[in-house]
């Protein structure tokens, strides 16, 4: 399978190539089964075409925000 590069500029991606990009970790399964659950939505650009999804939204999904990262060491020892 082809690998596919998303633009910094791209604002919407079709199936195949977000699936296809090394941009984010999933495969077809897990790319479509995002989209059931509503966590990707699907745009369409006008009435009959096939749908896109946000790259803005996929991206949002693959960020760590700062509270979730670990700040600081865990299990110091004490000083005698």
């Amino acid at each position: 399978m082809t690998s596919v590069l998303i633009s910094e500029e791209a604002k919407f991606v079709t199936g195949v190539q977000a699936i296809r990009s090394p941009r984010w970790p999933f495969q077809k399964d897990t790319f479509y089964k995002m989209v059931r659950e509503g966590l990707i939505d699907k745009v369409f650009p006008y009435p009959g075409s096939r749908p896109v999804f946000s790259v803005k939204q996929i991206d949002s999904l693959y960020v760590v925000s700062s509270d979730d990262q670990s700040g600081g060491q865990s299990g110091g020892q004490i000083s005698p």
